[in-house]
């Protein structure tokens, strides 16, 4: 049994998998910051799962486990589709230590206000140590409204922190009818490689095959060209760039 299924299988026997994510409030989350205020923040990590830190990134991104991807896990199946080849289900993402950790988290994300307050406070510290940005999801997606919610709220609890949030999850965006805090980007990504997102969400990325140039008018991710990495770019977390192509990996 890998450590994701092992540390899951804790998680049922301990807690149950049925149980939802607790949606947070902003006042639960302000008394509950208050009382978390003088926690050293490697305490606050063990409250949340702990960080990733992705080679690529400028920052540090908080991953959950791929195999619990509700769009992901339906398109996995689909010839030419851009999860058919799932990067977060290889390499890196499969060693020993990474599958327990993703599994933690997804733990850690029905705490509600708790996970809010905990996550803000950490994002908050980060920011004003000048690490700015902020990766959602290098691995998994969306799980529901209360996610979403949540997620936009520990942004609204830690201003100086701009975080970009990818998902697949095109009907919890149909239906949230939130607003989106502006230091959040939710970039939506397209289903099939090569295809464009919906025209109704206008902040939104792609893949494209190798060797092909990005359509007129959208962003191409320089990665592949500087190491890998993200380097000075940041268009990803920019909200006035409608569209960034990733090279298919």
């Amino acid at each position: 049994m890998n450590g994701y299924n092992a540390h899951m299988q804790t998680v049922t026997l301990s807690i149950g998998q049925s149980e939802g994510i607790r949606r947070a409030s902003p006042e639960a989350v302000t008394f509950i910051r208050e009382r978390l205020a003088k926690v050293p923040t490697h305490l606050l990590l063990h409250m949340v799962g702990d960080l990733s830190k992705p080679s690529k990134m400028p920052g540090h991104a908080y991953g959950i486990p791929a195999e619990e991807c509700r769009t992901g896990s339906i398109l996995r199946n689909v010839k030419g589709s851009a999860c058919s080849k799932c990067y977060a289900l290889k390499g890196a993402y499969t060693w020993k230590n990474s599958r327990p950790a993703f599994a933690r988290r997804f733990v850690a994300i029905r705490g509600g206000s708790l996970w809010v307050a905990a996550m803000s406070l950490i994002l908050e510290r980060m920011a004003a140590k000048g690490k700015t940005y902020f990766r959602w999801h290098d691995s998994g997606d969306i799980q529901d409204a209360n996610h979403l919610h949540n997620v936009c709220m520990v942004h609204r609890f830690a201003p100086n922190m701009q975080g970009w949030i990818p998902t697949r999850e095109y009907q919890i965006l149909d239906g949230y009818g939130e607003a989106i805090p502006n230091n959040l980007t939710v970039r939506v990504s397209a289903h099939m490689i090569g295809q464009r997102a919906p025209s109704r969400f206008g902040v939104s990325s792609m893949i494209i095959p190798k060797k092909q140039a990005a359509p007129e008018g959208v962003a191409h991710c320089p990665a592949p060209q500087q190491g890998g990495k993200c380097g000075t770019c940041r268009n990803c977390w920019d909200r006035t760039v409608p569209t960034v192509a990733y090279t298919q990996h």
